[in-house]
Parts: C-alpha cells; sequence; structure tokens
C-alpha cells in the first residue's frame, strides 16, 4: 500500500489531534513527515518528525498533502508555495477565502499545479447537501450560530454588559459576507458554508448570544422547491475540526470515495 507524506502547519490543539489520529493507526496511508510552526521542536519531538520554522525548509519535504490547522495568516503567506511546490492542501483556516483576491489566486495555483485544495467540514457537516441543492439551482442557505458572550472578547460585537445576559440576546443577521467583516477570526464555518452554497453575499449568517453556554451549536438550513434539508451540530470542543480534517485525507486517498 502507498503511503503518501503528510505535513502539518500549526503545532497547537488541533495539530495534536491529527498528530495523534496519526499515531494510533486512525490515517493508514499516511506517513507524517514534519510540522511547520512559530516553536514546532516540542510537537516535532513528541511525535518523532521533523520540525521547521522555514516554509521553504519544510517543503524540500516533497509532500503529498499539507495539512493547515494554524490561522488564516499561515494560509495567505504560504497557501501557493504549497501547490507550486507539488502537494494538496487542506485547509481549516477557510476564512481565508473570504479574501475575493486570494481566492483566485489560490484557485488559479491550484489549476496551475494540478493540486487541490480541500476543505474539511470542520465544527458543522452536510457541505455536500448544500452544494447539491445548490447546483440544483434556486436554492437558499441560512446558518445559525449559538455564542457564549464570553467567545466574544476581543471582537466588535463585545459591548457593555454582555457577558452578564440572563437571556438569548440578538447579535446579527446577515450576509456570510459581513458576518466575516464582523468576525475575521471566528467564522470559518460561514465562509464553509456560502461556498457550499449560495456565495458570500446570498448566504445568510445569524449569530445570538446565549448565557450559560459552552461550546459550538450551528443550525443551518439549505432549501429549494421541492427539497429542504436541516442540520444541526453541537460539538463541546473545537476537536470535531480537526477530526474532519482526518476524516477527509482519508477519504481522499481511499479507492473507494464517500460523497
Amino acid at each position: 500500500m502507498r503511503k503518501y507524506k503528510l505535513g502539518i502547519i500549526g503545532s497547537g490543539y488541533l495539530s495534536e489531534i491529527i498528530a495523534d489520529a496519526y499515531t494510533a493507526g486512525l490515517m493508514p496511508q499516511f506517513e507524517l513527515v514534519a510540522v511547520l510552526g512559530n516553536d514546532p521542536q516540542a510537537f516535532a519531538d513528541k511525535y518523532e518528525i521533523k520540525g521547521y520554522t522555514d516554509i521553504d525548509a519544510f517543503l524540500e519535504n516533497g509532500f503529498d498533502y499539507v495539512a493547515e490547522a494554524a490561522a488564516i495568516k499561515a494560509v495567505k503567506d504560504y497557501g501557493v508555495k504549497i501547490l507550486n511546490s507539488g502537494s494538496n492542501l487542506t485547509m481549516l483556516s477557510i476564512g481565508a477565502l473570504a479574501d475575493e483576491d486570494f481566492y483566485n489566486t489560490l484557485s488559479e495555483a491550484a489549476l496551475k499545479s494540478g493540486k487541490q485544495v480541500m476543505l474539511p467540514s470542520g465544527a458543522i457537516g452536510g457541505l455536500d447537501v448544500i452544494a447539491t441543492i445548490r447546483t440544483m439551482g434556486d436554492a437558499t442557505t441560512h446558518l445559525y450560530s449559538k455564542k457564549n458572550p464570553n467567545d466574544l472578547h476581543g471582537t466588535v460585537l463585545m459591548r457593555d454588559g454582555l457577558t452578564e445576559i440572563d437571556a438569548v440576546t440578538p447579535l446579527f443577521k446577515t450576509s456570510a459576507k459581513e458576518a466575516i467583516d464582523l468576525l475575521p477570526t471566528k467564522l470559518n464555518i460561514a465562509v464553509a458554508t456560502a461556498l457550499a452554497g449560495n456565495g458570500l453575499d446570498d448566504t445568510t449568517i445569524e449569530m445570538e448570544a446565549y448565557p450559560n453556554f459552552s461550546g459550538d451549536h450551528y443550525f443551518i438550513e439549505t432549501k429549494r422547491e421541492g427539497y429542504h434539508a436541516k442540520m444541526d451540530i453541537y460539538s463541546e470542543t473545537s476537536s470535531i475540526a480537526a477530526w474532519s480534517v482526518v476524516s477527509l485525507l482519508n477519504n481522499a486517498v481511499s479507492a473507494i470515495r464517500i460523497g
């Protein structure tokens, strides 16, 4: 059985989940080779792989797949280089694709290199259903998100008294494009939903603050005449995002692919 060379960008919590899945034998067709990060040595030592802080040295390993679990900046800085090196790219920081210029640049690089940019489902699901109904035409897609007010510190949505609310409090209802402008680092799922659905301008995102709530809870509805899909997804932690990368990578190299 062929082994595909895998590199990871980021050495934090989500990257550890991917590496742990590999170590546990849950990615049998991959060989985890190296990690790229700001301070990756402890991660590299733990998993007995190579650690790099320089993208060019990292890419000299000749990866088949690179999995990004770092930040939007990492995707924007390294995405094109990864594709040009001959590697496919799996990216969790899907919010980077809300930048239309970068989306076009990354897409062009993928087409020229013959490689793919693969978007995992992250903390949601049903992207295949959304894309299918959208392809049929005249579809609408709406994403609803619950948030703990404390998760909004450092954002433009934080206001006096928000962390002391005792009832559900509306935050916004707008297009995915405007939602990303409000929360550029916290709504990768909005971009994923919009890309699968009607685009950033025509996909609706709604968010409300819930007191004493923990985790992530998303409700997605997409419909057209004769078809109606609803998805209700709760995750206690963000670990499901990393597991979605593991699932996507395994599916990408499987003889029989699902979806």
